[in-house]
């Protein structure tokens, strides 16, 4: 019908004339008619423009005589193609269509078009036949952009409150994931193929990328450490510059290669960022890219835009403050742990009761002893304190790590005779829930409670042999893992090891690895006997008494000359352990200010017998004495009276020792010849 018209509209042109009743206008309705503020015409029905004014001729850009007999069609293709359909349903129905939206382009203006509202209603004739369409349009971009404006202000603000309250309460471990779907939406709003967000280092040294959204099929973005990757950029952003670029290659100094260099790489057409700051501390930045077309950034919208970086900067500032306050808290716990840690090893520490507040004698063996003490503390070496039963290891050991610069933390003592092996290895490292029948719950192993202090392994000599290499891995590399856990922990401590055994004669025997005994024996220190320092007997005796008579509410003022030549000539073989002891026991007796000795020191090791167990191994030296004073107690281990007493041993300990060294209490009917010559009805 289109090509129909356009065949016969030179033709019918000169057909319409004024003879034709309808076409000729009164004065006053002509005057209305090219006065009106809109678009009028009259319309035949062969689709011919029979009059039109003024502001419709404009609008087409022809004037009115240049449409008169003229199909619309030829006129403007681009509005005849979109009105044409609604013209005809004015002809055929005889319908009037209202506001039919149709538009145009606007001549060098690329992409900008121009909106109208048109109104068509029919003229009939005397018979009510349609015959003509009368046409009224109506220009409404500023109406269309006034509506889009504020359609676009209320989708903005629906934004802005839809990413405040998803931000609010909201944990830190998920503001990443709503940053990410903040941008995305920010990128749909302002139909841009990439939105960034940048973060600025806490240590203010690097601005990294750590959000990003594109559209799909756009590759990610390679680059992620800015400050690194582009100078320039980087500096501006941080200065708080805000960085508009409409077009690409015309907004960039001559400095910004590499940014021009990348933006043009990555296909970008326009980019805007712009810093992001709270309190007047810069936190990171926004960043948007336009692939397909170039843009402008207005001030207007670059304003409202930084809406949403005040968002995502408090939503930062959070993040960064509940990090801060997690990671305190962490430490606060840790430290916690470390304390009750701490209190519950003092606490047991407490209970013990210790033979010595300090080391008591002016001899030169004991000065020596010292010296080596002075010359060691300092370090963080490991020492093994080499010496016989009660000799007092363990108060040199205290006497090291005091003088040492780990005196501030505790020095944490693991007793390897008296563990069980089946536990020994829990105590030392650890275990995690579970790990064995009866780990109900996690245990902290002394390695870990000693971390930044000392750690004491007593009589290191017991350790069984299936646990040495994990001890000894412990002390090469300060790593273990706790029992039923695969973890690795890392400790940093000072060891120092003590025994009363010849490790290098446990090592020819297959109970000791000789690369451990090499690990512990850096600084060997080795404690004299008392025997060998008789000459600080008296003074260990009077500090004693001064001990003893305290706890036991005695005032002991004199000792005997004669007690102390029979003290001074004994050969103490539990060394001043045993000499406590027997200082104690003749307090309880002493009724006065004088001390009484009363038990006779003849059970102890004669001159000879030194001479000729000086062959011996100290593990058979112990086991002889444990012998000689179970027989002189009739076998009684507790109380008062009993042997763990004269020995300076708990119970248990002497019990375990007993085991350790194969002693035990003789069947009925046997002969006292094997017992050392003790009558079998003085056993208990």
């Amino acid at each position: 019908m289109v090509k129909d018209l356009n065949t016969k509209s030179d033709a019918s042109i000169s057909s319409i004339s004024a003879s034709d009743p309808l076409c000729g206008l009164s004065s006053e309705w002509e005057q209305l008619f090219h006065g009106a503020p809109v678009g009028l015409a009259i319309i035949d029905q062969q689709l011919r423009y029979l009059h039109v004014n003024k502001v419709l001729a404009d609008n087409n850009e022809k004037s009115v005589e240049e449409h008169i007999g003229r199909p619309v069609l030829e006129i403007n293709f681009e509005i005849a193609s979109q009105i044409i359909p609604f013209l005809l349903q004015t002809i055929k129905t005889g319908q009037a269509v209202l506001n039919v939206e149709f538009d145009n382009s606007i001549r060098g203006r690329v992409g900008e078009k121009q909106q109208w509202l048109m109104n068509c209603c029919p003229i009939r004739n005397e018979k009510g036949e349609v015959t003509r369409i009368s046409v009224a349009t109506m220009d409404v971009s500023e109406v269309k952009q006034a509506q889009e404006t504020m359609e676009k202000k209320l989708e903005f603000e629906m934004l802005i409150s839809e990413l405040s309250s998803t931000f609010i309460n909201l944990p830190a471990s998920q503001i990443s994931g709503v940053i990410k779907k903040g941008l995305e939406l920010i990128a749909e709003f302002l139909s841009v193929e990439r939105s960034s967000l940048l973060e600025y280092s806490e240590d203010r040294k690097m601005l990294t990328l750590t959000h990003s959204c594109q559209a799909p099929g756009l590759p990610k973005t390679p680059v992620k450490y800015i400050s690194k990757d582009f100078p320039w950029f980087s500096r501006a952003i941080i200065e708080g510059k805000i960085i508009s670029l409409p077009r690409i290659s015309d907004g960039l100094p001559a400095e910004a290669k590499l940014e021009e260099k990348y933006l043009n790489k990555m296909g970008i057409k326009s980019h805007l960022s712009f810093p992001l700051n709270l309190g007047g501390d810069f936190l990171g930045a926004l960043s948007f890219d336009s692939v397909k077309v170039e843009r402008q950034w207005p001030d207007a919208l670059v304003n409202r835009l930084k809406l949403f970086g005040e968002i995502f900067a408090h939503a930062l500032a959070r993040k960064r403050s509940e990090l801060e306050l997690r990671d305190a808290f962490s430490k606060i716990k840790q430290l916690k742990d470390q304390l009750e840690v701490d209190y519950t090893y003092v606490r047991e520490e407490i209970k013990l009761e210790h033979n010595f507040e300090e080391i008591v004698g002016k001899s030169d063996e004991l000065k020596y002893v010292l010296g080596k003490v002075e010359h060691v503390a300092p370090t963080d070496a490991t020492v093994l304190i080499l010496g016989e039963t009660g000799t007092g290891k363990e108060l040199f050991a205290r006497a090291l790590h005091n003088a040492s610069q780990r005196k501030d933390r505790p020095m944490v003592k693991v007793n390897c005779a008296t563990l069980p092996s089946n536990l020994i290895e829990s105590e030392l490292f650890g275990h995690e829930k579970g790990a064995f029948t009866g780990a109900h719950a996690k245990k902290v192993g002394r390695f870990e409670i000693a971390n930044e202090g000392t750690l004491f392994l007593d009589e290191i000599g017991e350790l069984p042999l299936e646990l040495q290499p994990k001890l000894l891995r412990a002390l090469q590399n300060g790593e273990f893992e706790r029992l039923g856990g695969s973890r690795t922990i890392k400790t940093n401590i000072r060891v120092i090891a003590a025994t009363n055994r010849d490790l290098e004669d446990e090592v020819k025997n297959g109970r000791f690895r000789m690369d451990l005994l090499y690990r512990i024996n850096i600084f060997p220190i080795t404690v004299p006997s008392l025997r060998d320092r008789k000459t600080d007997i008296p003074l260990l005796v009077d500090w004693f008494i001064n001990k003893c008579s305290k706890k036991l509410g005695k005032s002991i003022k004199v000792i005997p000359s004669n007690t102390m030549r029979v003290l001074k000539k004994h050969s103490w073989p539990g060394n001043v352990r045993e000499l406590e002891n027997v200082v104690e026991r003749a307090i309880i007796y002493t009724k006065g200010s004088e001390l009484l000795l009363t038990e006779k020191l003849g059970f102890g090791v004669s001159p000879d017998c030194i001479e000729k167990t000086s062959k011996k191994t100290l593990l058979e030296i112990e086991r002889d004495h444990i012998l000689k004073i179970l027989e002189e107690t009739y076998w009684r281990i507790e109380g008062k009276k009993g042997a763990a007493v004269i020995l300076g041993l708990n119970p248990s300990t002497l019990r375990s020792r007993m085991r350790k060294l194969k002693i035990s209490k003789p069947e009925p009917g046997a002969t006292a010849h094997s017992f050392h010559g003790f009558n079998q009805n003085h056993y208990m």
